[in-house]
């Protein structure tokens, strides 16, 4: 398996939407929980020694809306 590169992700993201949501999809589980309550949230995504680096953690949404 190839890394995907920058050229390739803005062949990709040519004529999407600028409202689209960002998500994380995986074989291996990284957009799984062991718990429902939570879910995977892209955060950030930025260049670091020439690669595009997608940044995300875990997000409690339940325990989020409870505090509101």
């Amino acid at each position: 398996m190839s890394k995907l590169t920058v050229g390739e992700l803005k062949q990709v993201i040519e004529n999407i939407p600028d409202d689209y949501i960002v998500t994380i999809a995986s074989d291996t589980g990284v957009e799984q929980c062991d718990d429902n309550d939570f879910d995977i949230v892209v955060e950030d995504a930025y260049e670091r020694n020439k690669e595009l680096v997608i940044y995300a953690n875990y997000k409690d949404f339940i325990e989020e809306e409870e505090e509101d």
